[in-house]
């Protein structure tokens, strides 16, 4: 098994005064938190009068992190939710308290196989150009770093004055609270406000929801029925031994259409049908590496690693030997039985990797190029070469068509078309690819196995949709299918929070539409 290394897990304070920067999980003690002076991280009781002398324990099990609450006074939330032990994930925000100071957990470490060369943050390695696309179409300014600054600064002040105030009521009584709650009347007019149009909202709703429910219980008594029906008629034919045998056999047919349609609405079957098109997906998913080498401009030698017949190793420009190259790998999925394969740009040609030109101590300068590009299937080791066939990069697009030569059996997603309309929001989608690329577990003699993950399209948010799922570098340019199955996007970048670290459960997708411009190839 090849096992990720050079990866810690660490946690970010968010603006908490006195703290470094990261701190270390210990992978053989972890740490506790709390305000007494024996935790590993030690908080100041006057700045956090909700955190208890002993808040939590994270500790490593089996190199994940798992979050256990020390029966805490204020409890322990993740994400907002609040919790008793949980296995952390990279991008979760740990609270201490409603309220409380914040952690965000994060796996720290070089993640330069997704993302190259100039980033050295892997929340950065989507591309960011398409970063700042999607802050842009959500209405968020690129330069909001004093803003959240100021935000949280206020954040700091308004909890003092909660832990202060709390202190004034318990003693005081009930009549100062209700003359400090007052205050805030119209806070609180527009939190109800709020409140009446979400229900409102879940009203709606709830009414499509019943809707459906009726109409498939409907559609399902109707099968029930006329499988009945053409069973007795059947029966009753065959008994007197009159009708014809085209008769017999339409009725034969039309019984087992319904039949088959009937199945449909047996919970088994409709899982069986859902694992059945999932797998048919992720098997026409492959990894995508890119290898970025250095060619002289003025002629058409690469850097290589050449040995010489001395047994001495150097790095010079010539036509052997093996192409100095760094690496960027992604995810991508072929869409036609002529070996096509769709993906992201910014996998087979990362803009940042052109930025740079270098120049040897003999004045021959050297630009970046694509020095060759190859695939895996899923559940496979063979790499299959590549050939570029289209780029679109623009302020709206972010899409690379790749080809292989095709090969009895090669897996590909039947009946694509991307003309197909993405479902309405809140639907259930797949999405598949390669998290973090070689940096996971992966299977033996280098094969490689895409993941899927299940979440719902939230939002559009032109050009993209934003899908609650697991999104991770390395899932860039995998497929996001609906619950029939048909290809409906591409997965193409990752949210960050404002203090930095990515936010994996909320992804952006190009609608598969949006490739109009490059499919079908020219």
């Amino acid at each position: 098994m090849t096992v990720p290394n050079e990866h810690r897990w660490a946690l970010k304070p968010v603006h908490i005064d006195g703290l470094p920067p990261w701190i270390d999980i210990d992978p053989a003690n972890g740490l506790s938190i709390g305000r007494a002076d024996d935790n590993d991280v030690t908080l100041a009781a006057d700045d956090h009068a909700v955190v208890s002398g002993h808040h939590v324990r994270i500790s490593m099990r089996e190199g994940t992190p798992r979050l256990i609450d020390l029966e805490s006074t204020n409890h322990t939330y993740v994400n907002g939710i609040q919790v008793h032990e949980k296995v952390l994930k990279s991008g979760d925000v740990i609270g201490l308290g409603a309220g409380g100071p914040r952690f965000v957990v994060e796996l720290r470490g070089d993640l330069s196989a997704t993302r190259l060369m100039t980033s050295t943050h892997p929340e950065q390695k989507f591309g960011e150009s398409t970063i700042q696309l999607v802050r842009k179409a959500v209405g968020l300014e690129q330069h909001h770093a004093g803003i959240t600054a100021a935000v949280e600064e206020r954040t700091r002040k308004n909890r003092r004055i909660f832990v202060s105030v709390l202190a004034f009521v318990v003693v005081i009584g009930g009549a100062v609270a209700w003359s400090i709650w007052h205050s805030s009347a119209e806070e609180l007019q527009r939190l109800s406000k709020l409140n009446e149009d979400l229900t409102a909202a879940l009203d709606r709703t709830s009414k499509s929801l019943s809707d459906q429910t009726n109409a498939w219980e409907s559609e399902r008594e109707r099968l029930r029925n006329e499988k009945t029906e053409l069973t007795e008629r059947i029966r009753k034919l065959e008994s007197g031994g009159q009708a014809s045998t085209a008769t017999l056999s339409d009725l034969r047919n039309r019984l087992e259409a319904t039949t088959k349609n009937l199945a449909l609405f047996d919970p088994v079957s409709v899982e069986r049908n859902k694992l059945a098109i999932i797998n048919g997906v992720r098997n026409a998913v492959v990894f995508i590496t890119t290898e970025i080498g250095l060619k002289e401009r003025d002629g058409d030698r690469l850097l290589r690693r050449i040995e010489h017949a001395d047994g001495s190793i150097r790095v010079e420009l010539g036509d052997a030997g093996e192409v100095l190259a760094n690496q960027q790998t992604g995810s991508g999925f072929v869409v036609d039985e002529r070996g096509h394969i769709l993906t992201n740009a910014h996998v087979v040609e990362p803009e940042e990797a052109f930025e740079e030109v270098f120049t040897m101590p003999d004045g021959t300068i050297l630009d970046p190029v694509v020095a060759s590009v190859s695939v895996v299937f899923h559940g496979t080791a063979e790499r299959h070469a590549a050939e570029v066939v289209e780029i679109q990069r623009d302020g709206e697009h972010d899409f690379g068509l790749l080809k292989i030569e095709p090969f009895p059996g090669m897996p590909y997603i039947v009946g694509f078309d991307p003309t197909v309309t993405p479902p309405e929001e809140g639907s259930e989608v797949f999405l598949f690819g390669f998290p973090l690329g070689k940096h996971i577990l992966q299977g033996r003699d280098d094969e490689m196995f895409a993941s899927t993950f299940k979440g719902i399209l939230s939002r559009r948010v032109d050009p993209f949709l934003q899908v609650d799922a697991a999104v991770h570098p390395g899932n860039s340019g995998g497929p996001m299918i609906d619950a029939k199955g048909r290809v409906v996007g591409i997965v193409t970048a990752v949210a960050r929070m404002p203090d930095g670290p990515i936010a994996p459960d909320i992804g952006y997708v190009y609608p598969i539409g949006a490739i109009e411009g490059l499919w079908p190839p020219k």
